[in-house]
């Protein structure tokens, strides 16, 4: 009996011994799941806010995008006015070119201006459109003036005047004084439209 009290005995104390290590296996797993929990947690929260760094910083890149885009379809928008604008005053200005009672002074004082940027001694050569030459014969006859008259279909509304060797040209258009002001006249229009 005593062999079998010992087998007893030895079997109770494997038995404890194999519940101590299996309570001890079961702390050490909570406490290795317990703190995977709380690296897990840490984790996901710094996963969590890189991704939320990542789709902010997405949305920022994609409204500046989109920002662009009104911005430039609005300046877009803006030059086409502005044209549309230019485009007006050009017409205006070959109606006031086709108005010959009207044209008459102002071609006038196109062609003072010009003959103000040379020396009398200057042998000139004066270029007007086909439909001015007449108006140009009358005013060389009535100021006195000495140059040759070329009658071109290139040249709308003004005239050329150049010295006979053509190395000093005074262009005196309304396109070449719009021209001048163009900048401007740009400005001007941006804000009458814009503000």
């Amino acid at each position: 009996m005593a062999e079998q009290d010992l087998k007893k005995a030895i079997q109770e104390r494997i038995q404890r011994e194999r519940e101590a290590i299996l309570n001890q296996a079961r702390r050490e797993a909570e406490e290795v799941l317990s703190q995977a929990r709380c690296e897990a947690a840490s984790l996901q929260d710094i996963y969590l806010a890189e991704i939320k760094k990542n789709c902010l910083f997405k949305k920022a890149r994609e409204l500046n995008q989109i920002n662009s885009a009104v911005k430039k379809e609005f300046l877009e928008a803006k030059e086409k006015k502005i044209l549309e604008v230019l485009s007006s005053v050009k017409e205006r200005l070959k109606t006031v070119y086709q108005d010959k009672a009207g044209y008459k002074p102002i071609f006038r004082s196109l062609l003072l201006e010009a003959l103000s940027c040379f020396d009398k001694s200057v042998k000139l050569r004066l270029k007007v459109n086909l439909s001015d030459k007449e108006l140009a014969l009358e005013l060389i006859k009535e100021l006195k003036l000495d140059t040759q008259l070329e009658a071109l279909a290139s040249i709308e509304g003004g005239l050329k005047l150049c010295d006979s060797e053509e190395k000093i040209i005074i262009l005196n258009t309304f396109e070449s004084r719009l021209n001048k002001f163009i900048h401007e006249l740009r400005q001007e229009i941006s804000k009458i439209l814009f503000g």
